[in-house]
């Protein structure tokens, strides 16, 4: 006679102030594969969960980036949204976005979109300077206070703004990294310099060309 082990199910469910309608979906999804093949052979295990929630992942963070992103190609939309998961997937925990218009801005709101999945990641905004959305239009100001809204951690690298509060800002977020995630469309800029000062302390780089 095959042993059934008692699971209380229903103090979980108070623990966490919610009552699953499906108990036996919900024990599966607490399984993991190496109990249920050792301990009990006619359990699933949570691995066809894990398989159909990582295509629901995925669907649910397209849409958010399509609907959020409409002037940015579809090449770019895929390889920055792939390069940051595959970071998270690898450990990395922490992100750091310089905030400037273009891509630096995408990329913050790929992180926020993905944070509602992964809730362990957190974001860095590091400002040049107080100044930085200052000349920008009324939209992109609202879009910048939004995002700053939704920032774990809020990093301001000068007071006031010089020449060189951009550059400072690149090198704080190469010097605070290990992984670089660049958008580059190969012309002599500040990207580029960024990316020539990680080579050179020795940070990582994962540079996506700009088609």
């Amino acid at each position: 006679m095959e042993h059934t082990e008692y699971v209380d199910l229903g103090r979980f469910e108070t623990y966490i102030h919610y009552h699953f309608k499906d108990k036996h979906l919900l024990l599966e999804a607490l399984s993991h594969s190496s109990y249920a093949n050792e301990k009990h052979k006619t359990r699933n295990s949570n691995e066809r969960l894990e398989f159909l929630g990582d295509a629901v992942l995925d669907m649910v963070v397209s849409e958010y980036m399509y609907r959020h992103f409409p002037k940015m190609p579809e090449g770019e939309l895929t390889k920055l949204r792939a390069a940051v998961e595959s970071a998270i997937h690898e450990g990395m925990e922490h992100f750091i976005c310089g905030m400037a218009e273009g891509c630096d801005l995408y990329f913050a709101e790929t992180v926020l979109a993905l944070k509602k999945h992964y809730p362990h990641v957190t974001l860095e905004a590091a400002i040049p300077c107080p100044t930085q959305a200052d000349g920008w239009s009324a939209a992109q100001r609202e879009r910048y206070r939004r995002i700053l809204e939704q920032c774990d951690y809020e990093t301001m690298v000068q007071e006031r703004y010089t020449r060189e509060c951009m550059q400072r800002r690149n090198r704080y977020m190469v010097d605070h990294a290990s992984l670089l995630i660049a958008v580059n469309d190969g012309l002599r800029g500040g990207t580029r310099s960024t990316i020539e000062y990680a080579f050179r302390r020795g940070v990582s780089v994962l540079d996506i060309p700009l088609e």
